[in-house]
């Protein structure tokens, strides 16, 4: 299986990511107790369209979060309020 994996990367990772998006779109579709009528030829793309951008999303909050650790104990000499909260906390 893994030997599968190694030999097949992109099916895999589409695979992946088709899964994903099936996964959130059911999701959706349970809390709303709906089921739409969908043709296959268009859930292919639906599925990746929804996929990518949860994994931009993902990736953006995430950056968003590091970034402010990495910047904040910075910003001491920039900002004088960080400097303001850093010495009211001593």
């Amino acid at each position: 299986m893994c030997d599968y994996f190694v030999r097949n990367p992109l099916k895999v990772i589409s695979s992946v990511i088709l899964s994903i998006g099936f996964i959130l779109l059911l999701s959706y579709y349970w809390t709303i107790q709906y089921v739409p009528e969908i043709n296959i030829e268009s859930i292919t793309g639906v599925l990746i369209s929804i996929a990518v951008s949860v994994t931009l999303i993902v990736l953006v909050s995430l950056s968003i979060f590091f970034y402010s650790a990495i910047v904040w104990p910075t910003s001491k000499d920039v900002l004088p309020v960080a400097l303001y909260w850093s010495m009211s906390e001593n």
